[in-house]
C-alpha cells in the first residue's frame, strides 16, 4: 500500500502524540499512587500518630493525676482521701483524659495492619490502667486491695505512655515509608514523562530524518532526469531544427535521458510521472524528426535522381535538334541548289524557244 506524503507526515505526528500519550499515562498512573500514598500518610499517619502522641501525653497527665492522688492520700489518709474534693476534681480530671485516650484509640484503628498489634497494646494498657484506678477509688475494696492497687497505677500510666510512644515510632516509620514512595513515584512518574518525551523526539527526528531523506532522494532524481531531458534530448533535437531549417539534413538525435524507475504513489511519484511523460513526449518528438529527417533525405535524394535523368534527356534533345538544324540547313541549300538549276534551265528554254523562233 502506498502513502501519500500527507499520510507519512501525518501518521509520524500520530505516533509521536501516541508515545507522549503513554508516557503521560503512566505518569498520571504514577500520580495516582503518589494520591494513594499521600492519603495513606494522611490516614495511617498522621492520623493515628496525632493519637498516639496525644495518648502518650494523656498517660503523662494520668501519671500527674496519680502523682496527686499519692500526695493526697499522704495527707489525708486513704479514708479521708477517698471522700476529699480534691479526689473528686482528680476524678474529674481523670475522666476527661478518658475520654481523650477513648478518641485516641479509635484514632489507632485506622492504622496499618502491621501496627494493630502496637495499637492493641495502647488499648491493652489503657483498660488495665482504668481497672486499676476503679479498683482504687472502688469504696468496696478492701484497704490493702485498694493500696494495691494504687501502687499498680503509676506502672499501667507509664506502660500507656510506653505503648502510645512504641505505636508513634511505628507510625512515623510508616509516614517515612509512606515519603519514600511518594518520592519514589514523583521519581519515576517524572522519568516516564521526560523518557517518553525523549523517546519521542528521538523518533520523530529519525522519522522526519528518514521521510525527508527519501522525498529528498527522491525529488533529486526527478529533477535530474528533467535536467537531463532539457540539456541533452531537447538541445539536441533544438540543434537539430536548427540544422534542419538551414537545409543540413545530417544531424541526428539520440535520445538519453533513462527512464524512472519505482515512483511511487504519493505526490513525488505524480510529479515522477509527469515528468516520465515529458520524456516520452521529447523521446517521441525526436523519432518523429529522425523519421522527417530520413524521409526528406530519400525524397531529396529521389528528386535529385530524377533531374539528372531530366538533364540527361535535355541535352540528348538539344543534340538531336541541332543535327535537325543542320538537315534542314542542308535540305535547303539543297533546295536552292534546284531552284537555281531550275531558274537556269527555265532561261536556257526560254533562250532556246526565242531563237527558234527567230
Amino acid at each position: 500500500m502506498t502513502l501519500s506524503i500527507r499520510s507519512k507526515l501525518l501518521g509520524s505526528s500520530l505516533l509521536i502524540i501516541a508515545l507522549c500519550a503513554i508516557g503521560s499515562f503512566l505518569a498520571v498512573g504514577r500520580l495516582g499512587d503518589v494520591r494513594q500514598s499521600g492519603k495513606d500518610l494522611h490516614d495511617q499517619a498522621y492520623t493515628p500518630t496525632v493519637g498516639a502522641i496525644y495518648a502518650g501525653s494523656l498517660a503523662k497527665d494520668l501519671q500527674l493525676q496519680n502523682t496527686k492522688y499519692a500526695l493526697l492520700v499522704e495527707q489525708l489518709g486513704a479514708a479521708k482521701a477517698g471522700a476529699s474534693k480534691g479526689l473528686k476534681d482528680i476524678l474529674a480530671a481523670n475522666a476527661v483524659d478518658q475520654k481523650g485516650l477513648a478518641t485516641a484509640i479509635k484514632d489507632l484503628k485506622s492504622a496499618p495492619a502491621a501496627e494493630q498489634s502496637l495499637a492493641n497494646a495502647v488499648s491493652d494498657s489503657v483498660i488495665k490502667y482504668n481497672k486499676a484506678l476503679a479498683t482504687a477509688v472502688d469504696k468496696k475494696s478492701t484497704p490493702a486491695v485498694s493500696a494495691a492497687a494504687v501502687a499498680e497505677i503509676p506502672a499501667d500510666a507509664v506502660a500507656v505512655e510506653n505503648a502510645a510512644n512504641a505505636f508513634a515510632a511505628a507510625s512515623d516509620k510508616f509516614a517515612q515509608t509512606s515519603e519514600n514512595k511518594i518520592d519514589d513515584a514523583y521519581s519515576s512518574g517524572r522519568n516516564l514523562i521526560f523518557g517518553a518525551l525523549i523517546i519521542a523526539i528521538i523518533i520523530g527526528a529519525l522519522l522526519s530524518f528518514l521521510i525527508a531523506s527519501r522525498m529528498s532522494k527522491r525529488i533529486a532524481l526527478v529533477v535530474e532526469r528533467l535536467a537531463m531531458l532539457r540539456d541533452r534530448c531537447a538541445a539536441d533535437l533544438r540543434e537539430g531544427l536548427n540544422r534542419f531549417a538551414q537545409g543540413d539534413l545530417t544531424q541526428e538525435v539520440t535520445p538519453s535521458t533513462p527512464m524512472l524507475q519505482d515512483l511511487g504513489g504519493d505526490e513525488i511519484g505524480d510529479l515522477g510521472r509527469v515528468a516520465e511523460g515529458l520524456r516520452d513526449s521529447t523521446i517521441a518528438s525526436v523519432e518523429s524528426y529522425n523519421a522527417s529527417r530520413i524521409a526528406l533525405t530519400g525524397m531529396i535524394g529521389r528528386v535529385s535522381a530524377s533531374a539528372h535523368t531530366l538533364s540527361d534527356a535535355s541535352d540528348h534533345l538539344a543534340t538531336s535538334s541541332r543535327d535537325a538544324g543542320r538537315a534542314v540547313a542542308e535540305i535547303a541549300s539543297a533546295v536552292d541548289d534546284v531552284a537555281s538549276g531550275a531558274e537556269r534551265q527555265v532561261q536556257a528554254v526560254d533562250g532556246a524557244r526565242r531563237m527558234t523562233t527567230e
